[in-house]
């Protein structure tokens, strides 16, 4: 960890209520439309819980993400919209690496140099995003840190 700090053990109280406040918002056994499905997933790191909700179809082998839906409690919030703002980019990041993500190799060389050539989702192939903080009395331990991808790669 940092500075010689070891990480709290996992609190299962906790990462169950991250998992049932992301069902609850999503509607979690509600009806979808035809053709749509939903997945879920919980990741546990930093002392941060996170669960995430995807709603998702396919279509001629091109899977579109409707909707996102994550819960997180990463301790006492200190700045909400700071700890939305992070999930939301990295749901954008988790999609990009879910659906588009690959280093390509021609002639011994990567191919991708930049974010020009690195494929990430455009406005218009983003779902509908929420974000839904916990507003937890624990003890914040080191933040958030990287929670959104790695949900959204799991529920991929």
């Amino acid at each position: 960890m940092f500075g010689g700090e070891k990480e709290p053990p996992l609190d299962t109280a906790r990462l169950k209520g991250v998992l049932q406040l992301a069902a609850e918002k999503a509607g979690w056994g509600k009806p979808l439309p035809k053709g749509q499905g939903r997945g879920i997933a919980t990741f546990y790191s930093f002392n941060s819980y996170t669960a995430a909700v995807a709603e998702a179809s396919v279509k001629d082998g091109a899977v579109k993400v409707h909707r996102l839906v994550y819960a997180v409690d990463c301790g006492r919030p200190i700045n909400p919209e700071g700890i939305r703002a992070q999930v939301e980019s990295a749901a954008i990041y988790g999609l990009s690496a879910a659906l588009h993500d690959a280093i390509t190799i021609k002639d011994g060389r990567v191919e991708q140099s930049n974010f020009n050539d690195y494929q990430m989702p455009r406005i218009s192939e983003t779902p509908k995003t929420e974000v839904h903080v916990v507003m937890s009395k624990e003890e914040a331990y080191c933040g958030m840190r990287f929670q959104g991808e790695h949900t959204c790669q799991l529920r991929m």
